[in-house]
């Protein structure tokens, strides 16, 4: 039996980071097309961070659950996660 790989396309995985980054806490305004950048490999993502919330921790729970979702799509993924904080605003 031939096993078939789903491929996926750019727009489809930009739809879906800007649906699992609403549910990061500390993330407070909605991503857009220019803040997702897919490379080969990586996927970078500025976000904007709400203030009293400490940075590292707002980029490692995005990047837990990025890793995890895409581990739901394809044991193999093949991206690299750079979240990247472009402003902190109260």
């Amino acid at each position: 039996m031939e096993t078939t790989k789903t491929i996926y396309n750019d727009e489809l995985i930009k739809g879906w980071l800007k649906e699992i980054i609403k549910l990061v806490p500390g993330i407070t305004s909605e991503l857009s097309d220019d803040d997702i950048e897919i490379d080969e490999d990586t996927i970078t993502i500025t976000v904007v961070c709400k203030l009293g919330i400490r940075p590292y921790q707002v980029c490692l729970m995005a990047q837990s659950m990025i890793y995890y979702e895409l581990s739901r799509w394809d044991d193999h993924h093949p991206y690299f996660i750079n979240v990247i904080i472009k402003e902190i605003k109260g």
